[in-house]
């Protein structure tokens, strides 16, 4: 299963934390988490100014028998203190576990 992701930050700790050495990072990179997940970004806006944030758009491919509780915390983990907004399938969410743990829920239970 996919779920678009977009991810704001400001500042390179985010691209640090979620693709390792930055100068290494272009479209297609993915990124491998536990029990078959993975994010693979799909385009990237990066602004020098720290008026304007970097926006990650990435595709989160969920591995077919992977618990919620485990992707919502690995997520959770890459974004917290890094990420400013966090977007799932289109729905702006506050960055906490729960809350990401609740719209990962709702996201593949429609999909089942």
């Amino acid at each position: 299963m996919e779920i678009e992701i977009e991810i704001k930050n400001s500042g390179p700790a985010l691209s640090k934390e979620l693709f390792g050495r930055p100068a290494h990072m272009c479209i297609g990179t993915e990124v491998k988490g536990p029990d078959g997940i993975a994010l693979k970004l799909v385009s990237i806006r990066e602004s020098r100014s720290i008026d304007y944030p970097s926006i990650f758009n990435m595709i989160l491919t969920i591995g077919k028998d992977v618990g919620v509780g485990i992707i919502s915390a690995w997520l959770y983990d890459k974004l917290k203190r890094r990420a400013t907004k966090i977007y799932i399938d289109r729905v702006e969410i506050e960055i906490t576990e729960n809350n990401i743990k609740r719209i990962l829920v709702e996201k593949i239970g429609e999909n089942q």
